[in-house]
């Protein structure tokens, strides 16, 4: 009977702590969603747009477009998709593939379409490790990439 109760106590013991355990976060929630940022290139007389996408899978896509100045119309030049983590400050990219333009033209179409884009498989184990912040009002992403690049939500 002691042994029935003591058994009893260690099984409640062990499922009251499961249950308290949480789940640990992969990544921010504040991450997710579209963020932008458009930048003149003078040489080209484009704008480049750079996107990023934050997906609720863990999954992301980084994309490289090009259009006129003031045009919704943007021509593709580089998008790689992988999958993403976040611990405090950092995020973790995992590129698993990655579609290029072959050549970027300077009239319209100022790069490809998203389906013309040629696909090419990531091997190995690349991880890119960036430092990140968000804004109180979580509508700015500051990565500091070479320098630094302040994107901005637009979904």
């Amino acid at each position: 009977m002691k042994n029935t109760i003591q058994f009893a106590g260690f099984f409640l013991l062990i499922l009251f702590s499961a249950c308290n355990e949480q789940e640990e976060e992969l990544f921010s929630p504040k991450l997710i969603g579209i963020w932008e940022i458009a930048d003149l290139d003078s040489s080209l007389v484009l704008e480049s747009v750079k996107t990023l996408i934050f997906k609720l899978d863990g999954s992301y896509s980084n994309e490289l477009t090009y259009r006129r100045p003031g045009e919704v119309y943007k021509g593709y030049h580089l998008i790689t998709n992988g999958n993403f983590i976040s611990s405090g400050d950092q995020i973790s990219l995992m590129p698993r593939e990655i579609f290029f333009a072959r050549m970027l033209n300077t009239g319209p179409p100022y790069g490809s379409k998203k389906e013309e884009l040629v696909k090419s498989d990531f091997s190995g184990t690349q991880v890119d490790k960036i430092q990140f912040r968000i804004s109180e009002d979580s509508q700015k992403l500051l990565l500091p990439y070479g320098s630094d690049m302040l994107y901005t939500k637009v979904d």
